[in-house]
C-alpha cells in the first residue's frame, strides 16, 4: 500500500529523492542537466504556505515525490515529480499529483501549471492522461521542452 505524507524538502529522504531525479535528468537529457543552472527550487518554495512537498511511502521505502509551488492566489506549479525506476507502472506518480492538485484546491487554486522536457516521454504521457494540456511557456526554464495547465474542477 502506498501511503502519500508531506515532508520537509530537504529532509534526508527528500534530498535522497531530488539527489537521484537530478541524477536521472542527467542522463536522459541530450546535454545533461545541472538543476543550478536553470530555475532551482528552494526549500522556501515548497514549505506552506508558499508550497508543498510530498513523499509516497510503499511499505518501508519512501519511493517518490512531488510538490506544489503557490505562484499567485490562483495558480500553482507541479515541481519535483519523481518515481524511483522500479516503482513506475503502478500509478504512484498519478497518486502524487493527485494530492498536489487537491491541495492546491485546498488554497482555493484554480489551475496548475507545469514545465517538463519531452524526454521524459512517461511524464508526458501521465500529464496528458490526467488532463493536462500543452500551453506557451509560461517561464524561461532552459530545460524544459514543453509547458502544461489543468483547469481545476
Amino acid at each position: 500500500m502506498v501511503t502519500i505524507v508531506p515532508e520537509p524538502f530537504d529532509s534526508p529522504d527528500g534530498r535522497r529523492l531530488n539527489d537521484a531525479y537530478f541524477s536521472e535528468l542527467r542522463t536522459r537529457f541530450p546535454a545533461g542537466y545541472d538543476p543550478a543552472a536553470g530555475m532551482p527550487t528552494l526549500r522556501h518554495d515548497l514549505t506552506p504556505p508558499n508550497g508543498i512537498f510530498y513523499v509516497a511511502q510503499d511499505e518501508e521505502a519512501v519511493v517518490a515525490c512531488g510538490a506544489l509551488k503557490v505562484l499567485d492566489g490562483t495558480t500553482g506549479e507541479v515541481k519535483h515529480m519523481y518515481v524511483q525506476p522500479g516503482h513506475r507502472g503502478r500509478g504512484i506518480g498519478a497518486q502524487i499529483l493527485a494530492a498536489v492538485e487537491q491541495h492546491a484546491r485546498s488554497l482555493g487554486m484554480t489551475r496548475v501549471v507545469l514545465d517538463t522536457n519531452g524526454c521524459l516521454t512517461e511524464a508526458v504521457t501521465m500529464y496528458e492522461q490526467k488532463g493536462y494540456v500543452s500551453i506557451e511557456p509560461y517561464n524561461d526554464n532552459e530545460w524544459a521542452t514543453h509547458w502544461f495547465s489543468k483547469e481545476l474542477g
